[in-house]
């Protein structure tokens, strides 16, 4: 979600969060596609830009694309080093018809106390648009990793290898040799 961890492939041995039930949804094409602009962006600005924040502005210009509001949303996230695979069992449940309808949204259109808010954002769609825009950059926002938190990742789909290989430390010390030198 916010930190990028719906990104990471598991290891073989442990699942990911893609493959629990409530992400079925999404293709394998959209996961690559951010992988895809990260790359491009790396080439740019190295180690600037997080998957966490491709995957936010993804999901702003996917709403923007279909028709829906245009909105800044902040940036500076950094990206998890693993995964939560019980985090999705906290989404709400869509009904049985598997429309993607919420019983939620039912309930907030025929609720005596929420039915004139759902009825004024039916007639008014710029208003809809500023609530939602408000929405989405405050969820988008939720336990968000900055600072020492998290990591740019060098890929979307693993976290950076911390341990350096004797290899390269020792091609480190040389250079710094000979440099010295």
């Amino acid at each position: 979600g916010c930190d990028a961890s719906i990104l990471l492939n598991g290891n073989g041995t442990e699942e990911n969060e893609r493959n629990h039930p409530a992400n079925f949804g999404l293709r394998d094409e959209a996961i690559q596609a951010i992988e895809d602009i990260r790359a491009i962006i790396r080439v740019q600005c190295p180690r600037v830009v997080s998957c966490a924040d491709i995957l936010v502005i993804a999901a702003r210009e996917a709403v923007r694309q279909f028709g829906g509001p245009d909105f800044d949303v902040p940036l500076g996230r950094k990206d998890n080093t693993k995964f939560d695979i019980d985090s999705p069992d906290n989404l709400p449940v869509p009904f049985e018809r598997t429309d993607g309808v919420f019983t939620s949204d039912q309930d907030l259109a025929s609720n005596p106390k929420t039915k004139e808010i759902v009825n004024r954002f039916a007639s008014n769609q710029n208003e809809f648009f500023n609530k939602f825009a408000n929405a989405f950059v405050k969820v988008s926002q939720l336990d968000v990793l900055t600072g020492n938190q998290g990591e740019i990742r060098k890929s979307c789909f693993a976290p950076n290898n911390k341990k350096k290989s004797n290899v390269a430390s020792v091609v480190e010390e040389v250079v710094g040799i000979a440099t010295n030198m």
